[in-house]
Order: C-alpha cells, then structure tokens, then sequence
C-alpha cells in the first residue's frame, strides 16, 4: 500500500477534479490553482535565493526560519493579488459573456481542470517529501547517538513518512521535477546533510563502508571532513536538520560533480534498515 499510496492519491485528485468542473465549472478550480502555482513559485524561489542574496549584497546572514517567513508573506501577497485578479481575468474569458464560456465545464472544463488538479499533486508531494526527509534524517540521527548497539531492540522501525516519500520519487521524472524547486528535499541536499549525520558515528560509518550504493560517498574526503565546518557543527549540536541541510558547506558538497550523481542516487531506506537489522541480530546473539 505505501509504495502506491502516493500514485493512488493523485489520480483521486485528478478524477475528483475531473468530474467536478464536468458538472459545476472548472472557474473557480482554475484560478484558485493559477494563484496556488504563483505563490508556490514565490515561495520556493524565495526559500532559494533569499539567504544567498542577502549576503552576497548585504552581507546579512538569514536563517532558514526567516527566510520561511519572508518567503512565505511574499508567497501569500501573490495568492491574494493572483487570485482577485486572475479570478477577474479567467472570468472575463470563461464568464458567461467570455469568449471560450463553451470551456468552462463538460469535457473541455475537466480537461482544463487538469493544471489545478497538477498544481495541487505537486503541493501535496511536496509536503510528503519534506515531511519524509524531516523524519529520515531523526532516524539517521538516532542511529548515530552513542551506544546505539545496546538497545538495538529499541529501535522503531523506518519512519513511513519517509517511506511516503520514496514512493512520490519513484514516479517517473517526480523526484527531477521535485528536485528543481525543493532545496531542503532536493536529494542531493538532504543525503549530503544525511551522510554529515552518520559522520558521527563510526559503528554506522562501517556499514555504509560496506555497502556497494555509500562505500564511495562514506570514504569521501570531502563527506568526511563536512563535520569540521563550524555552521555544520553547530546545526548538528543544535540538532536542526534544516538548518544542516542549508549550511553552504552542505550545499556545496551537492553541487560537487562528482559527489552529486551518488548523492541523488544512494537510496537511504534499505541502507538504514539493513543496519538496524544487522544491530538486532549482534544484539539476539548469546554471548
């Protein structure tokens, strides 16, 4: 069920929205979607390229928590301004005096439904995503903390959020399209700032030593020496994944050539539970 939840989803959304705007009008559906996808822009764009303007032109370091709130105002003024005036734009052309009225429901309203009904998916997924990755890097964490070993049989099972999320990326050309515009669930973003975590612990960095999909990236010199960053140290000591996964060191080890085609391809959920797997069984065993 979770690896089809997110597909099943989805297509709901889409037949739900289909068959609404057949019978009511796609109207109101489509300008409410056209100011979702501006404020949804605004907002991912902000969450991008605020921080690092302000420093490149200021010299003012913002946070992740301010640039959520700028972002975020800007994004809701660009709801407000797109869906009054959009509103009163669509209405003048599918209104009943409009020149494509024949478009605003039937067929041709379900088939126009189909970018709100996108807009909505791609919002949704999104949440999933953050929301999976959030999850992804507290468990890694809690499988780097001191002692881990001793109570293997403690440990909960991988979260399902983060599950979830896997199954958004694994929709073809999903994981691309979320990737463009998610800087914190972007895949490369969120498993460098994963393997920063698992850094600090040398019993779960002999498994992914030995592990074919993260030998390469956990014996990387550059991976290795992240922690030494004071940004990311101190996002680790304050325990703020989001923070870690913003710090420039981080971001940097994304973008590096060589290091970013692992980094989005290394798929963390059977890395993690093979380890806890194998904490279990050197815990069951008599001594």
């Amino acid at each position: 069920m979770t690896d089809s939840f997110s597909f099943f989803f989805a297509f709901l959304i889409f037949i739900g929205f289909f068959f609404l705007s057949v019978k009511k009008g796609v109207l109101s559906i489509l300008s409410s979607g056209l100011a979702a996808a501006s404020a949804m822009a605004v907002f991912f764009v902000g969450m991008k390229f605020v921080p690092d303007l302000a420093f490149q032109f200021a010299e003012i370091e913002i946070e992740w928590k301010k640039a959520v709130y700028i972002s975020g105002g800007a994004a809701l003024f660009v709801f407000l301004v797109v869906r009054i005036l959009g509103g009163f734009a669509l209405k003048s052309m599918l209104g009943p005096e409009g020149f494509l009225h024949s478009f605003v429901d039937g067929t041709s309203g379900g088939i126009l439904s189909l970018f709100p009904s996108f807009v909505i998916v791609i919002l949704l997924f999104t949440c999933i995503r953050i929301s999976g990755t959030l999850h992804e890097l507290n468990y890694a964490a809690s499988l780097s903390r001191d002692k881990v070993d001793q109570m293997a049989e403690q440990i909960p099972s991988y979260p399902w959020t983060s599950a979830w999320r896997d199954s958004v990326e694994d929709i073809p050309f999903m994981g691309s399209i979320l990737d463009s515009f998610d800087p914190f669930s972007n895949r490369a973003n969120r498993n460098a700032g994963a393997f920063a975590i698992m850094n600090q612990s040398s019993l779960i960095r002999s498994h992914l030593l030995s592990q074919p999909d993260s030998a390469k990236l956990a014996a990387s010199e550059k991976i290795i020496k992240v922690n030494q960053d004071p940004r990311v140290h101190e996002a680790l000591k304050d325990h703020d994944r989001i923070k870690l996964v913003f710090t420039p060191a981080i971001r940097e080890i994304a973008k590096d050539p060589e290091l970013k085609p692992l980094l989005k391809r290394v798929q963390l959920q059977p890395i993690l539970k093979g380890h806890v797997k194998k904490l279990k069984s050197a815990g069951a065993r008599p001594e």
